[in-house]
């Protein structure tokens, strides 16, 4: 784990820290399964790992590359998100000003129906 060596710890010293936390023996052999990808950590595990290393879970879950492109993907969808909104507010816009013009046609024609029901008498 990068992590771990970061913080400059070893992999028996990570494990004393989560029995600290959890009360769960993890040996040297355990982190090191971990770390090589022979053993998949558990999920209680992972927040456990983040809160001793001082990262969000996620940051365990995903690699740099992972995470980078799911940042990129989030920033795209935020984008087309944005760009939805401008078009649904413009269309909103259009309705309300033809709702304008049918509102006015509408007191125009009730004016002229006025005006011949008056020269009709």
């Amino acid at each position: 784990m990068h992590y771990r060596t970061v913080l400059n710890i070893s992999q028996e010293e990570l494990g004393k820290r989560v029995e600290e936390i959890t009360g769960m023996t993890i040996t040297r052999m355990t982190i090191s399964s971990y770390e090589v990808g022979r053993r998949k950590v558990p999920v209680n595990l992972v927040i456990v790992f983040a809160e001793i290393f001082d990262v969000n879970p996620a940051s365990l879950l995903y690699s740099s590359k992972d995470l980078i492109q799911k940042f990129e993907d989030d920033d795209l969808m935020s984008s087309r998100l944005k760009e939805k909104n401008r078009m649904i507010k413009k269309l909103q816009d259009e309705n309300n000003l033809l709702k304008e013009e049918v509102n006015k046609q509408n007191e125009v024609i009730i004016g002229m129906k006025s005006l011949l029901s008056g020269k009709q008498r």
